[in-house]
Protein backbone atom coordinates (compact mmCIF):
# COMPACT_ATOMS: atom_id res chain seq x y z
CA UNK A 1 0.00 0.00 0.00
CA UNK A 2 1.66 3.43 -1.04
CA UNK A 3 0.37 6.90 0.02
CA UNK A 4 1.16 10.22 -0.74
CA UNK A 5 0.18 13.44 1.02
CA UNK A 6 0.38 16.16 -1.38
CA UNK A 7 -1.45 16.65 -4.76
CA UNK A 8 1.96 18.01 -6.74
CA UNK A 9 2.77 14.00 -6.27
CA UNK A 10 -0.46 11.97 -6.78
CA UNK A 11 0.37 11.81 -11.12
CA UNK A 12 3.56 10.96 -10.60
CA UNK A 13 2.12 8.35 -8.26
CA UNK A 14 -0.14 7.12 -10.37
CA UNK A 15 2.43 6.64 -13.85
CA UNK A 16 4.11 3.86 -11.39
CA UNK A 17 1.39 2.40 -9.76
CA UNK A 18 -0.58 1.48 -13.01
CA UNK A 19 -0.44 -2.71 -12.69
CA UNK A 20 0.19 -4.86 -15.89
CA UNK A 21 -2.61 -7.26 -17.06
CA UNK A 22 -1.67 -10.14 -19.34
CA UNK A 23 -4.08 -10.38 -22.50
CA UNK A 24 -5.14 -12.68 -25.77
CA UNK A 25 -6.49 -11.22 -28.89
CA UNK A 26 -10.04 -12.41 -29.00
CA UNK A 27 -9.77 -12.39 -32.52
CA UNK A 28 -6.52 -14.31 -33.11
CA UNK A 29 -5.29 -15.01 -29.59
CA UNK A 30 -1.52 -13.36 -29.92
CA UNK A 31 -0.50 -12.33 -26.49
CA UNK A 32 -0.66 -8.40 -25.51
CA UNK A 33 -0.13 -6.66 -22.10
CA UNK A 34 -2.09 -3.98 -21.26
CA UNK A 35 -2.10 -0.98 -19.07
CA UNK A 36 -4.74 -1.25 -16.24
CA UNK A 37 -6.40 1.97 -17.63
CA UNK A 38 -6.21 1.05 -21.15
CA UNK A 39 -9.43 -0.03 -22.82
CA UNK A 40 -8.79 0.39 -26.24
CA UNK A 41 -7.04 -2.85 -27.51
CA UNK A 42 -5.49 -3.23 -31.43
CA UNK A 43 -3.86 -6.75 -32.11
CA UNK A 44 -0.64 -6.07 -33.64
CA UNK A 45 -1.00 -9.13 -35.28
CA UNK A 46 -4.52 -9.05 -36.95
CA UNK A 47 -5.12 -5.24 -36.27
CA UNK A 48 -8.52 -6.21 -34.80
CA UNK A 49 -9.94 -3.31 -32.51
CA UNK A 50 -11.58 -3.91 -28.97
CA UNK A 51 -13.09 -1.84 -26.66
CA UNK A 52 -12.76 -3.33 -22.72
CA UNK A 53 -15.78 -2.81 -20.90
CA UNK A 54 -17.11 -4.62 -17.62
CA UNK A 55 -20.19 -5.17 -16.93
CA UNK A 56 -19.53 -3.59 -13.34
CA UNK A 57 -16.18 -3.61 -12.32
CA UNK A 58 -12.92 -5.72 -13.66
CA UNK A 59 -12.07 -8.85 -12.02
CA UNK A 60 -8.07 -9.84 -12.43
CA UNK A 61 -6.07 -12.93 -11.33
CA UNK A 62 -2.62 -13.02 -9.91
CA UNK A 63 -0.04 -15.37 -11.41
CA UNK A 64 0.40 -18.80 -9.23
CA UNK A 65 3.78 -21.21 -9.42
CA UNK A 66 1.77 -24.14 -7.10
CA UNK A 67 2.65 -27.32 -8.18
CA UNK A 68 0.53 -28.66 -11.25
CA UNK A 69 -0.87 -31.42 -9.16
CA UNK A 70 -2.56 -28.67 -6.52
CA UNK A 71 -5.81 -27.84 -6.66
CA UNK A 72 -6.00 -23.63 -6.24
CA UNK A 73 -8.55 -21.82 -4.10
CA UNK A 74 -8.89 -18.04 -5.21
CA UNK A 75 -9.69 -15.50 -2.89
CA UNK A 76 -11.34 -12.20 -3.33
CA UNK A 77 -9.69 -8.67 -2.50
CA UNK A 78 -11.92 -5.38 -3.67
CA UNK A 79 -8.59 -3.20 -4.82
CA UNK A 80 -9.15 0.72 -5.05
CA UNK A 81 -6.66 3.00 -6.41
CA UNK A 82 -7.37 7.34 -6.53
CA UNK A 83 -7.51 10.41 -4.48
CA UNK A 84 -9.37 10.44 -0.80
CA UNK A 85 -9.95 13.92 0.32
CA UNK A 86 -11.43 14.52 4.34
CA UNK A 87 -12.80 18.02 5.35
CA UNK A 88 -11.49 19.01 8.54
CA UNK A 89 -12.26 21.72 10.92
CA UNK A 90 -9.94 23.72 9.62
CA UNK A 91 -8.22 22.00 6.77
CA UNK A 92 -8.49 20.02 3.82
CA UNK A 93 -6.02 16.41 3.24
CA UNK A 94 -5.89 14.71 0.61
CA UNK A 95 -4.00 10.94 0.11
CA UNK A 96 -3.54 8.64 -3.12
CA UNK A 97 -4.46 5.64 -2.14
CA UNK A 98 -3.72 2.39 -3.44
CA UNK A 99 -5.06 -0.08 -1.48
CA UNK A 100 -6.30 -3.68 -1.16
CA UNK A 101 -8.91 -5.64 0.72
CA UNK A 102 -10.75 -8.98 1.29
CA UNK A 103 -13.69 -9.22 -0.12
CA UNK A 104 -14.64 -12.32 2.29
CA UNK A 105 -13.91 -12.02 5.85
CA UNK A 106 -11.51 -14.84 7.02
CA UNK A 107 -8.70 -15.24 9.38
CA UNK A 108 -7.13 -17.83 7.54
CA UNK A 109 -6.19 -15.64 4.04
CA UNK A 110 -4.22 -12.04 4.64
CA UNK A 111 -5.84 -8.79 4.83
CA UNK A 112 -5.22 -7.41 1.47
CA UNK A 113 -2.77 -8.44 -1.40
CA UNK A 114 -0.07 -5.63 -0.38
CA UNK A 115 2.47 -4.69 -3.39
CA UNK A 116 1.52 -7.84 -5.43
CA UNK A 117 -1.04 -6.50 -7.49
CA UNK A 118 1.38 -2.78 -8.45
CA UNK A 119 4.36 -5.49 -9.19
CA UNK A 120 2.89 -8.77 -10.94
CA UNK A 121 1.28 -9.19 -14.20
CA UNK A 122 -2.51 -9.31 -13.73
CA UNK A 123 -4.97 -11.63 -15.53
CA UNK A 124 -8.20 -11.41 -16.55
CA UNK A 125 -10.55 -14.24 -14.76
CA UNK A 126 -12.51 -15.92 -17.22
CA UNK A 127 -14.81 -19.03 -16.76
CA UNK A 128 -11.63 -21.28 -18.47
CA UNK A 129 -9.80 -20.49 -15.32
CA UNK A 130 -9.44 -23.91 -13.02
CA UNK A 131 -9.83 -23.70 -9.54
CA UNK A 132 -12.40 -23.00 -7.05
CA UNK A 133 -13.13 -19.02 -6.38
CA UNK A 134 -14.17 -18.20 -3.42
CA UNK A 135 -17.61 -15.79 -3.37
CA UNK A 136 -17.06 -12.31 -2.47
CA UNK A 137 -19.40 -11.52 0.91
CA UNK A 138 -18.76 -8.05 1.57
CA UNK A 139 -19.76 -5.83 -1.05
CA UNK A 140 -17.49 -2.63 -2.33
CA UNK A 141 -19.56 -0.40 -0.06
CA UNK A 142 -18.43 -2.16 2.94
CA UNK A 143 -14.82 -2.55 1.82
CA UNK A 144 -14.70 1.33 0.73
CA UNK A 145 -16.26 2.20 5.11
CA UNK A 146 -13.18 -0.48 5.96
CA UNK A 147 -10.88 1.30 4.25
CA UNK A 148 -11.63 5.18 4.76
CA UNK A 149 -11.97 4.33 8.55
CA UNK A 150 -8.30 2.77 8.49
CA UNK A 151 -7.13 5.80 6.88
CA UNK A 152 -8.84 8.01 9.01
CA UNK A 153 -7.35 7.17 11.88
CA UNK A 154 -4.50 9.79 12.46
CA UNK A 155 -6.80 13.11 11.41
CA UNK A 156 -8.32 15.32 13.83
CA UNK A 157 -11.49 14.63 14.18
CA UNK A 158 -14.11 15.80 13.74
CA UNK A 159 -13.52 14.39 10.05
CA UNK A 160 -16.75 16.85 8.57
CA UNK A 161 -16.72 15.24 4.95
CA UNK A 162 -15.18 12.75 2.90
CA UNK A 163 -14.75 12.26 -1.09
CA UNK A 164 -12.90 9.70 -3.09
CA UNK A 165 -12.02 11.22 -6.79
CA UNK A 166 -11.11 9.58 -9.66
CA UNK A 167 -11.56 6.24 -8.33
CA UNK A 168 -10.75 2.50 -10.08
CA UNK A 169 -12.00 -0.20 -8.05
CA UNK A 170 -11.51 -3.44 -9.53
CA UNK A 171 -11.56 -7.24 -7.64
CA UNK A 172 -8.20 -9.47 -7.71
CA UNK A 173 -8.39 -12.88 -7.03
CA UNK A 174 -4.73 -14.24 -5.14
CA UNK A 175 -3.94 -17.93 -5.77
CA UNK A 176 -3.63 -20.62 -2.70
CA UNK A 177 -3.77 -24.33 -1.94
CA UNK A 178 -4.20 -26.33 1.01
CA UNK A 179 -1.54 -29.48 1.81
CA UNK A 180 -2.20 -29.70 5.65
CA UNK A 181 -1.55 -26.29 5.77
CA UNK A 182 -2.86 -23.21 3.59
CA UNK A 183 -0.29 -21.90 1.59
CA UNK A 184 0.07 -18.77 -0.91
CA UNK A 185 0.61 -20.19 -4.41
CA UNK A 186 2.92 -17.48 -5.58
CA UNK A 187 5.42 -18.00 -3.11
CA UNK A 188 4.58 -21.62 -2.32
CA UNK A 189 5.09 -21.40 1.22
CA UNK A 190 2.73 -21.90 4.23
CA UNK A 191 0.26 -18.95 5.54
CA UNK A 192 -1.09 -20.68 8.25
CA UNK A 193 -0.66 -23.27 11.27
CA UNK A 194 -2.16 -27.28 10.21
CA UNK A 195 -5.64 -27.18 9.54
Amino acid sequence: MKTWATLNSAPNAEKSINFQIEYQCPQCGAPAILDETDRLFTCAFCRVKSYLMPTDFFRYMLPNNAPVEKELIYFPYWRFKGMLFSCLHRSIENRFLDVSHQAAASLHFPVSVGLRSQAMKLRFVTPEIKGNFIKPLINVDQAMDIILERFSVDLPKPILHQARIGESISMIYAPFYADSKLHDAILNQPITGVL
